[in-house]
Order: structure tokens, then C-alpha cells, then sequence
């Protein structure tokens, strides 16, 4: 399948059959399969990964699981994989719940980032179609030009959000001032210049 992926959530200190083996159960608890895991342990000098995954991938990709996501003795990998937009939110949820039942989220310190770059397109599989991702009325970035091109699931939208300890505090965006602009996005989901003058007929005229 070309739009499976496999995520991977560290888990620092993690690294016990007893506290994989409660993920997974909480993960079916929350209607999926279950959820992958990799604990690390020593084994007398030497280093190894142990669970069911550890013995299906072998010796070489366990280890280099481990360098990519900075994992030592003591330490656990979870991992979810298939169409991302199907368990992203559930991927969230695990990192989540990992986190505080090994108390890695520090209660006493706000991280603020910004989320950049979504997605202005994204591929309907229902209708078989492109859609608007987000917001269909904020800048496509590349204009027109980008909307001409072929790669429209490339496409980003001048969007942004900020987020404080997980939530949303504040979004915004670049609005599509320019009306050519404008059509030409709503043409490339199915509707023609006459629908978006009709739906759209303030906003469309207020840039001319």
C-alpha cells in the first residue's frame, strides 16, 4: 500500500514487558488491534531488543531503531502503521498516554511551537476527487502558478496555528485576496466560476 507508513513513539524509561504489555492492552481497549512494541534490556555486555516485533524484524533493524530514535538500556519504542489520516489521532493518544504513565510531561513548563505548512488539497477517497483541506479561502502557496502545476497534493496553504502543551491558543492564515486566485482554487475541487460567484458573491466581489 503506498500510503502506509509506520510511526514510531519513544518511550524513555518505558523499557518493561509489564508496562508494553498495558499499552497494548489499553490499545485494544480503545477498539485498535493492539500496539507494536520494542523494549531494550541488557543481556550480560550486550544490548538487545525484546517483544514480539524485536524478533520478527531481527537483530540489525531493532538496532537501528534504536540509534534513530535515541533509545538506551531501559528504554521502549511503540508503533503504529497504515494510512496515516486513520490513526494519527489514536497515535496522539499513545503518545499521550505514554508520557504520563512514565511521567515524561513536565506539569510546570508551557513549549509553545507553531504549526506550519498544512496541506491546502488533500484526496477525497469517498468521491474520488480533490477537496479542500483545511480552509478554502486562505493563500495557497505558489498562487496560481501552483494551482496550474500538476503536484496539487503538494500544495501548502499560508496557514498557521500556535499551540501551547498540545493546544490550540491561536490560528490565522494568509486570506485569498485575489479573486482569479480564488476561482481557480475552487475549480480544481469541482465548483466553476458561476458557483463561487453565487455561494461566494461578498468575498469574491470585495477583491475585485
Amino acid at each position: 500500500d503506498p500510503k502506509a507508513e509506520v510511526w514510531g513513539i519513544p518511550a524513555k524509561t518505558g523499557g518493561s514487558r509489564a508496562f508494553c504489555d498495558r499499552m497494548n492492552s489499553w490499545a485494544q481497549g480503545e477498539g485498535q488491534p493492539g500496539l507494536g512494541y520494542i523494549f531494550w534490556r541488557k543481556e550480560g555486555d550486550k544490548l538487545e531488543g525484546a517483544g514480539p516485533l524485536a524478533k520478527n524484524i531481527g537483530e540489525e533493524r531493532t538496532e537501528a531503531i534504536r540509534l534513530q530514535l535515541g533509545l538506551a538500556d531501559g528504554d521502549a519504542a511503540f508503533f503504529v502503521a497504515g494510512d496515516p489520516k486513520k490513526f494519527v489521532s489514536f497515535a496522539g493518544a499513545a503518545r499521550t498516554r505514554a508520557g504520563e504513565e512514565l511521567n515524561l510531561v513536565d506539569r510546570e513548563r508551557f513549549e509553545l511551537c507553531w504549526i506550519v505548512d498544512f496541506p491546502f488539497f488533500e484526496w477525497n477517497e469517498e468521491e474520488k476527487k480533490i477537496d479542500f483541506a483545511h480552509n478554502p479561502f486562505s493563500m495557497p502557496q505558489g498562487g496560481i502558478d501552483a494551482l496550474n502545476g500538476e503536484d496539487l497534493l503538494g500544495i501548502k496553504a499560508f496557514q498557521y496555528d500556535m499551540v501551547c502543551n498540545g493546544f490550540e491558543i491561536a490560528s490565522g492564515g494568509i486570506r485569498n485576496h485575489l479573486p482569479e486566485t480564488m476561482v481557480k482554487a475552487f475549480e480544481t475541487v469541482g465548483l466553476d466560476r458561476a458557483t463561487v460567484e453565487e455561494r461566494f458573491g461578498g468575498l469574491y466581489r470585495a477583491f475585485q
